[in-house]
């Protein structure tokens, strides 16, 4: 079903993609790197604490991002899908079509950059860094059955479901496991439009009340946003000026609240208000967008929308290329001192990388979808 495109809704992809890389190149440096798992305020004598325990840590949520990814996946597929006659075979197929032919490119893509790494880095790198480096390689999956098997299961994607972060070639592929399951599950966020407020509500109470196995808690902790996203897609709500750059700038505090907290050791920090904080300021943010707020017409402008018409490549293929850079950085200098002197090159080749992945496999895999689905009659 044809609906018309949102065209904010597009720059905000966008920049949740461009705020996601330079979360990952934060933490190519140990300290952010360790900060990301702490509850209290990791030490610090220099401007890292200022960056991450402060409203400023708003550039670099790359969590709160996928969040965002997350709701506005919501919004735009029960807006194209607003009924159960419109879930066909024909939509199954053309949209894991979508989604799998680029995750594939992807890992190809990152499999290729493992030729061009340094034969070593130097102990002390942060975890992530090194969590990245010890992967499969490509001379390794011609010559080592066992990494040819991981390769194997994680291009599935949705086999090794129970480790939601077991992806280290592409780090980032965590999240399109949640985004194939709530596209299976779309017709469950079709349904719940019908009475979205109710249907949210009761999502969010078996989220955050029930005793939950942990790692079904973690699904539905992120299929919660697909939820705000069905409210938002049938909200006919549409927020005046000042209330929507009231809702916007209320979406930053949500989002940086649990790290003003964190910088603060409070014991709250480490409660469940970080996902509430989450899922508050990502319908606030929604809400905002889709009003007349300023930020709007700012995401409506012609850099957020072509950044927006990359985003999902973009998001695809910026971790390999950021950690590459990080790895030849380590073993140049022997350190990750000098990291933020390059980081601008990292993002740099990043965004350059998606626009090369866009034009070479993206947009021929989103002909293919749509082929398929003409072709397709049920």
């Amino acid at each position: 079903m044809a609906t018309e495109r949102i065209r904010a809704l597009d720059g905000l992809r966008g920049l949740a993609a461009v705020v996601v890389i330079l979360h990952h190149v934060l933490l190519v440096d140990n300290w952010f790197a360790n900060a990301l798992l702490t509850f209290e305020a990791y030490p610090s004598d220099d401007w890292k604490a200022t960056v991450y325990y402060t409203p400023l840590h708003i550039f670099f949520a790359g969590t709160e991002a996928v969040l965002v990814f997350f709701m506005l996946s919501g919004i735009v597929l029960v807006r194209a899908f607003p009924g159960f006659t419109s879930l066909s075979v024909s939509y199954f197929v053309s949209r894991l079509t979508r989604l799998y032919l680029p995750i594939w490119g992807s890992i190809v893509f990152a499999l290729l950059l493992t030729f061009t790494r340094p034969d070593r880095v130097p102990p002390g790198i942060s975890w992530w860094l090194l969590g990245n480096y010890q992967t499969v390689t490509a001379e390794g999956v011609l010559t080592d059955s066992e990494q040819l098997n991981t390769l194997l299961v994680e291009s599935a994607v949705l086999i090794n479901y129970s480790d939601l972060y077991s992806n280290w070639l592409n780090s980032s592929l965590w999240s399109m496991k949640i985004e194939i399951v709530a596209s299976i599950l779309l017709f469950v966020f079709v349904l719940g439009s019908k009475r979205p407020v109710v249907f949210l509500v009761l999502f969010a109470a078996v989220v955050f009340l029930l005793d939950l196995d942990p790692e079904i808690r973690q699904y539905l902790q992120f299929l919660m946003y697909f939820a705000a996203g069905a409210w938002l897609a049938v909200s006919k709500i549409r927020a005046s000026r000042w209330v929507a750059d009231g809702l916007i700038v209320f979406s930053v505090l949500a989002f940086t609240t649990p790290w003003m907290l964190r910088g603060a050791s409070s014991p709250l920090a480490s409660g469940g208000i970080e996902l509430l904080l989450g899922l508050v300021g990502a319908i606030a943010l929604g809400f905002g967008v889709l009003g007349d707020s300023s930020f709007k017409k700012l995401l409506e402008t012609r850099p957020f929308q072509y950044l927006g018409s990359r985003s999902y490549s973009i998001y695809l293929v910026h971790a390999p290329v950021v950690t590459l850079v990080g790895f030849w950085v380590v073993n140049l200098t022997g350190s990750i001192k000098d990291w933020f002197a390059v980081a601008p090159l990292a993002v740099v080749l990043a965004l350059l990388a998606g626009e090369l992945f866009h034009w070479a496999v993206e947009r021929p895999s989103l002909h293919v979808a749509r082929r398929l689905r003409r072709s397709i009659r049920i």
